[in-house]
């Protein structure tokens, strides 16, 4: 539920993360057919983002998110997801690996990273404004 709220979030400013030829790539960690329908629900490569999925989470892994089920329990876990709730987003069964925590990424052509979040818990997501200010900034 929370990758939903910050899909939601994130796609009308793909516009503006993209105009500078930068592009989006949101990677999963289900099964192709769960991308589909979560793309489906949320219309992030109609905005312009690519939609990737890596049901081994090797590139979760290689980019250090983390995963953990303390993460997600935790009690900074279940607040952020009675507030995920809250604004609207009901959670469904897992599609994939239900500890998975998410992150951004910015890198730049020749694989320099130029800003990272990973994460702590499913509701300490990346900041919008910086993420789009360290876009700009990189391309």
């Amino acid at each position: 539920m929370h990758c939903r709220e910050l899909a939601t979030q994130v796609r009308p400013l793909i516009p503006e993360l993209t105009k500078n030829g930068a592009k989006v790539a949101v990677i999963g960690v289900g099964a192709p057919y769960f991308a589909k329908a979560f793309d489906d629900e949320v219309g992030l490569a109609a905005a312009g983002a690519q939609l990737l999925t890596d049901p081994t989470r090797a590139a979760h892994e290689a980019a250090g998110m983390k995963r953990g089920v303390w993460n997600v329990v935790s009690p900074a876990g279940w607040g952020a997801s009675l507030k995920t709730i809250a604004n609207g987003h009901r959670n469904k069964l897992p599609q994939g690996d239900p500890w998975q925590q998410g992150g951004a990424l910015v890198v730049r052509k020749g694989g320099e990273i130029t800003f990272e979040h990973h994460d702590p818990t499913p509701g300490e997501q990346v900041d919008l404004a910086k993420l789009l200010e360290a876009t700009l900034a990189a391309s």
